[in-house]
Order: C-alpha cells, then sequence, then structure tokens
C-alpha cells in the first residue's frame, strides 16, 4: 500500500473518530468532548436550530438536560477526502426518552406520560483539517424517519445499577481516557 493510501485510511479514522465522539459526548453528556468536535467558526443545522455550531451545543445541552437517556449510533460514513476537506454522510438512529412533564414544543407539547422518540437520518458534514487535526466545519442532520411511541423500559431498573449508564462520573466509561 503507498503512503498516500496509507495517510488517506489514518485521515478516514481520525474523521470517523470525531464522529464517534460526537455520540459519546452527547449520550453520555460530556460537554467539553462535544466542544472538540467543532471548528471555531463551524456551523450547524438541525431539526428547530440554525446557526453556529458553538450556539448549538448550547442548544443540545439545553435539550439533553430536559429529556432523560439518548443513544445515537452511527453507520459506516460514506466520505470522499479533497486534501484537507472531507464530504462526509452518514446514517444515524438516535433514541431519545421524553418525560412526562417536559417545556419542550411541538410533537411533545402536552403528551401526558413518557415516551420514546426514535428518529433515523443522515449527518450530512463537511470536515476541515486545520492544524493537524479534523473537526466538523459544517453540519446539516437530515430526518429520514422517526416514531414516537409510548415509554417501555422491559426490566430495565431491574439491572444492576453497575450494568446500566450514567452520566458523569457515575458511568462505567468515565476512567476511560478520552480525546480533548
Amino acid at each position: 500500500m503507498s503512503l498516500d493510501r496509507l495517510a488517506e485510511a489514518a485521515d478516514q479514522f481520525e474523521i470517523m473518530a470525531v464522529m464517534t465522539q460526537y455520540c459519546h459526548s452527547l449520550d453520555r453528556r460530556d460537554y467539553a468532548l462535544l466542544r472538540q468536535c467543532f471548528h471555531d467558526d463551524s456551523v450547524h443545522q438541525h431539526g428547530a436550530f440554525t446557526g453556529p455550531s458553538s450556539e448549538f451545543i448550547g442548544f443540545a445541552i439545553e435539550l439533553l438536560n430536559e429529556i432523560g437517556a439518548t443513544h445515537h449510533h452511527l453507520s459506516l460514513p460514506h466520505m470522499r477526502l479533497e486534501g484537507d476537506v472531507a464530504h462526509v454522510e452518514s446514517y444515524f438512529v438516535a433514541y431519545h426518552r421524553v418525560p412526562a412533564e417536559t417545556s419542550l414544543s411541538g410533537a411533545f407539547a402536552g403528551i401526558g406520560a413518557p415516551q420514546d422518540l426514535y428518529i433515523g437520518g443522515r449527518y450530512i458534514d463537511r470536515f476541515e483539517k486545520r492544524g493537524g487535526r479534523w473537526k466538523i466545519a459544517s453540519r446539516i442532520g437530515v430526518h429520514d424517519w422517526q416514531r414516537l411511541s409510548p415509554a417501555a423500559d422491559a426490566g430495565f431498573d431491574d439491572l444492576p445499577a453497575e450494568q446500566r449508564g450514567a452520566y458523569g462520573p457515575a458511568d462505567p466509561a468515565w476512567g476511560v481516557p478520552r480525546r480533548i
């Protein structure tokens, strides 16, 4: 394999690492790690939000603090590298537990009971390599489908506490070295 192909594979791997870091930081509420996914001048369009990614982070924090558990899954991305720019499309499935009482508007207003929201969609990203690091320069979140249904836990609370996810230092993965 040529050195050029090895360098391209290393760039693709770093881009995928940023994408999984994004999901991990949302789901574990690690907002310092979330900020590291974006260039300072990055822009974002997803759901009800359009604007700088730095402001999206605040929007996401407010939203995540309002709802319960979240879980984001990514596909392997389709990407095209053009020097220090990468065009990346990746499919995602996201789960959100929406509490009965919420100040969230739209489909969540007056739901009366906890709901499970599943969203299938795509992240359409432009990554840029600056200062030797790949980060998101722009992101569009596209929803292809969603499903809202009554919450169901099917024995989840019967699991030992150490086998259930948590936020912050209480989570079993918190001590694993993270990229910042």
